[in-house]
């Protein structure tokens, strides 16, 4: 096979607005790496967002045919999945954190990937037999990453890098395509909660962030569960248990861990995914360890496997 790669049409920020441009759909899809480049200035203060600058990044939509979903998180949600993905954090410059900068560079890269290099089957997004494929970047505001008094996005450019391949020959077990979509799920009270997730593909992994008041927090939820068919169990673990093994898994460091957030990778070491196909039901059920103090939710990154038929 042979690997291609082509920058796309630039795609610019509008507060609270939405860009869309259709790719091309000629090989197999690996990859979009998008680079954000922005110049912005401070105010009279500053106060900078969690995962500044991407919260900026309100959702990314990569759409088949008109309607078909393939892909929808946030920026915030790529962007922690990147530094597991990755082992590190991804290029990022954040807005000033000293107050009255003017035309200050921010920006950084985040990896939507089609392929992972899973274990179990290989995914690729074959756009030459669609009928249509756009990725669709629905912005937030300036106060999304710093609510800072006078803050101001000058201006902010994504630039879309497509990887292809060509000639890809077909396995014997066919090639699979790679969704990634998010979930939230309000948490208003201690005890259990739980969120029931779409059945019928094969699900690699779950990517959890935890939030009390809207801050990451890594004791709001003390302990989580997935259950399949209402009574087998698949995962019972510790919130910190779950953390310490993502240390070891992504070869992360300690200072690069995100605050509230881990992996259950069902696609490792050889292990072979959740396949939901003929069952009941797939519940992710979270224990709130106290009442929370305002407003707090468990965002869930669910990436599925479909399967060709």
């Amino acid at each position: 096979m042979v690997m291609l790669q082509r920058q796309l049409n630039r795609m610019d920020y509008s507060s609270g607005g939405v860009s869309r441009i259709d790719i091309p759909r000629e090989h197999w899809h690996k990859e979009f790496l998008l680079k954000f480049v922005g110049q912005c200035d401070s105010g009279s203060s500053v106060a900078r967002s969690n995962y500044n600058p991407f919260e900026i990044v309100s959702r990314i939509e990569l759409v088949a045919n008109g309607s078909q979903t393939i892909k929808s998180l946030s920026g915030k949600m790529l962007y922690l999945n990147n530094i597991m993905e990755h082992g590190s954090v991804p290029d990022r410059t954040q807005t000033p954190s000293s107050t009255s900068q003017t035309n200050q560079a921010f920006g950084g890269a985040l990896s939507l990937y089609l392929d992972k290099n899973k274990d179990y089957i290989e995914s690729l997004l074959p756009s030459h037999v669609l009928t249509s494929l756009s990725l669709v970047i629905t912005w937030g505001t300036a106060t999304d990453i710093d609510t800072g008094t006078s803050f101001n996005i000058d201006h902010l450019y994504c630039y879309p890098l497509l990887t292809e391949e060509q000639n890809v020959g077909q396995p014997s077990e066919g090639i699979g395509i790679l969704k990634e979509i998010e979930y939230t799920k309000t948490l208003s009270a201690s005890g259990w909660v739980e969120l029931e997730l779409p059945l019928g593909n094969v699900y690699n992994s779950l990517s959890l962030l935890a939030r009390d008041n809207s801050a990451p927090s890594n004791t709001i939820i003390d302990e989580f569960e997935i259950v399949m068919d209402g009574i087998e169990v698949v995962r019972k673990v510790r919130f910190d248990q779950s953390r310490a093994e993502d240390l070891k898994e992504y070869s992360l460091e300690v200072a690069n861990q995100p605050t509230g957030f881990t992996i259950v990778d069902f696609d490792k070491g050889g292990s072979a995914p959740i396949n939901t196909k003929g069952r009941s039901s797939m519940k992710v059920r979270f224990h709130v360890s106290t009442t929370p103090t305002s407003v707090a939710d468990v965002i869930v990154v669910a990436e599925e496997l479909v399967l060709p038929r």
